[in-house]
């Protein structure tokens, strides 16, 4: 996870897709909690 973090760190486009995917992964847990409630 570290290692992830400072390849994330020295490239400005890995970073935005860590962010993007990371937003996509939260917008899809979300629908998962609000389907399962």
């Amino acid at each position: 996870l570290l290692e992830k973090a400072g390849m994330v760190q020295r490239s400005p486009l890995r970073r935005g897709m860590a962010t993007y995917w990371f937003l996509k992964g939260e917008k899809q847990v979300g629908q998962n909690c609000s389907s399962t409630t």
